[in-house]
């Protein structure tokens, strides 16, 4: 029975050390995080020892205490993140309690095809960096996107049905609804940035910084996993969007990077003085937040985001 955990078996004992921590922040939307929490077990139990850390992001009570028979296996974490509204904090609050090699990050609307998640796993042995699984939307599942087309004006992607030209499935980024990451390799670059707001920017952030790390950003391409749906739990505003992508673009590739983001965002508002003071005042926020991981990334990174550029196919690059 679906949300049921005693029809689990607990594979998992507290002494044994995780290949995969699991972690999926959730808002006040405990019905599809159940789906996603029961394909997770269903894929990665009796596969390999694993750990699912479910982290609340302000959700009302009656959502946690869905999950309240759950804490009782060795396997299952819940936790609170309630300091501020970000999908990217609860994230890295559940990356610091991961014990597995390597840490999947899920949004908690997703289900996996049969073997996904298994699928993707294994598609990492061998290599360090990031791994995706393309995303089916539920209403239309057989045709996958994999990974984003880079658009450098927004400092973000759109989704591309364009399958990876190379043998390993090689993508410059893509979304964060599965995100998977060497544990060593996410706690060596630090993370999502701190100042990442509610929504939007994180994936970009992490997918590019591991690449001027010298790591690889992999599609694990026939391992497609299906989006539930778009409704939220939480309200996203359109300011803090247009931040986490400024505060990204400083961070990752300093000023010459963050003035065409801000240039769009002018442009699209010129109409609208009150939105462009936002955006003004946004600028100036990023840069200050994003400083000192500026300074550090710049020091200890392999190499620049324009040698990382460089290496892309050009069908993944919009003019």
């Amino acid at each position: 029975m679906l949300g049921d955990p005693s029809t689990s078996s607990t594979l998992v004992d507290d002494m044994q050390t995780p290949l995969v921590s699991v972690v999926i922040p959730f808002c006040n939307e405990s019905q599809n995080a159940l789906w996603t929490v029961q394909g997770f077990v269903n894929q990665f139990m009796g596969y390999c020892p694993f750990e699912i850390i479910l982290v609340s992001n302000k959700s009302d009570p009656e959502h946690i205490e869905k999950f309240s028979r759950w804490t009782k296996l060795p396997w299952f974490n819940l936790v609170e993140y309630n300091n501020t509204q970000s999908g990217w904090q609860a994230r890295n609050l559940g990356a610091s309690l991961a014990k597995g090699k390597y840490i999947l990050f899920a949004d908690a609307h997703i289900y996996p095809k049969d073997g996904a998640f298994q699928g993707l796993v294994e598609s990492h042995e061998g290599w360090k960096g990031i791994a995706h699984c393309p995303l089916c939307y539920f209403y239309d599942p057989t045709r996958p996107n994999y990974g984003y087309v880079w658009q450098p004006y927004k400092f973000w992607g759109r989704w591309t049905r364009l399958v990876p030209r190379s043998e390993t499935g090689d993508v410059p980024l893509s979304g964060a609804s599965t995100l998977l990451i060497d544990r060593d390799v996410f706690e060596e670059v630090h993370g999502f940035h701190p100042a990442l707001g509610i929504y939007g920017g994180g994936e970009t952030y992490l997918d590019l910084k591991v690449q001027m790390f010298g790591y690889k950003v992999r599609m694990a391409v026939d391992h497609h996993i299906y989006h539930l749906t778009e409704t939220r739990g939480y309200r996203w505003n359109n300011e803090n969007f247009r931040f986490n992508k400024m505060l990204a673009a400083f961070t990752i590739g300093g000023e010459k990077y963050l003035e065409p983001v801000f240039d769009h965002f002018m442009k699209v508002d010129e109409k609208r003085p009150q939105y462009q003071e936002h955006t003004i005042k946004n600028r100036g926020q990023a840069i200050v937040l994003g400083a000192s991981d500026r300074e550090w990334t710049e020091a200890n990174a392999e190499f620049t985001l324009d040698e990382v550029i460089s290496t892309w196919d050009d069908e993944r690059i919009e003019s």
